[in-house]
């Protein structure tokens, strides 16, 4: 029984936490560029930091994973994020630069 409980519990950990991988692997991947204009700053989402920054020409198809990992999600935190100063495209990623 017990094994059966700790199976369960496992097998729900990972299938919340597969969603969230992917999101965050979509993220890292659309996090590139050539210039600081090709950069978007998508704002701050849960659990995925603060200032969640894209190429722009992904950003709409990233931050709809974002909204619909939002609305599936019961999974709560809080960011205590800095004020972000500017963005910079730096050995061709996006990066936050911050005060």
């Amino acid at each position: 029984m017990l094994k059966r409980s700790a199976f369960f519990t496992l097998f729900l950990w990972v299938s919340c936490a597969a969603p969230q991988i992917d999101i965050q692997a979509n993220i890292d991947k659309a996090n590139h560029c050539k210039a600081v204009t090709d950069c978007k700053d998508l704002g701050s989402h849960c659990p995925f930091g603060c200032n969640v920054l894209v190429n722009k020409s992904q950003a709409s198809t990233v931050q709809e994973m974002l909204t619909t990992y939002k609305k599936t999600t019961t999974q709560k935190c809080a960011y205590d994020c800095l004020a972000l100063k500017e963005i910079k495209c730096i050995a061709s990623k996006c990066t936050a630069i911050y005060r």
